[in-house]
């Protein structure tokens, strides 16, 4: 999230997490630098797992269960609430005058996957992110005032069914659709 803050994805969702720093796979395209391979963590059929966390700035959670015998699903989230403290600990403007600051982020994660047993995999996985900030500040005495708007949102919805093929061959197809804003 913007100003340094949290990663977007709960850990509990989380398989791996690789850095390439140069030279990596061919299947991440032709791109110069390196390349952070995030892979996210298959369902399981265990029981209801899940956790919560709270702190200052934020609150989170996360959820796992099996749906069936086959269907596993997983889910996670959390949002700031600075927007809420901040007017209880930043000064009052003076009369006439107007301030608001709101800084807003929040992510979310999801995962389905379907055991196809022999025939292999199928998982659906969506993931977004928001990170909004407004600030405006007007003051009584002066002509000039600043409003600035500024929020970067994205989500994504992929898809992977992923089949062994025999010996160490898995066929793996992997549709991807989303949206920055």
């Amino acid at each position: 999230h913007f100003l340094g803050g949290p990663s977007i994805f709960n850990a509990e969702m989380l398989e791996s997490i690789d850095l390439y720093p140069g030279g990596f796979p061919a299947r991440f395209g032709r791109h110069h630098g390196g390349a952070v391979a995030l892979e996210s963590r298959a369902t399981k059929s265990d029981g209801i797992h899940g956790s919560a966390k709270v702190d200052f700035i934020d609150s989170g959670g996360y959820l796992r269960m099996p749906l069936t015998k086959d269907l596993t699903f997983a889910v996670a989230g959390r949002r700031s609430y600075i927007d809420v403290l901040l007017p209880l600990v930043l000064p009052e403007p003076s009369a006439g005058s107007q301030r608001v600051v709101t800084p807003v982020y929040y992510d979310y994660q999801a995962r389905l996957d379907y055991n196809l047993h022999q025939h292999g995999r199928l998982s659906l996985f969506v993931i977004g992110s928001s990170d909004a900030l407004h600030v405006l500040q007007k003051d009584a005495d002066s002509t000039m005032s600043e409003d600035l708007n500024s929020s970067v949102k994205f989500f994504r919805v992929i898809g992977t069914y992923t089949r062994p093929l025999g010996g160490d061959l898995t066929l793996t197809l992997s549709p991807a659709w989303g949206r920055d804003t």
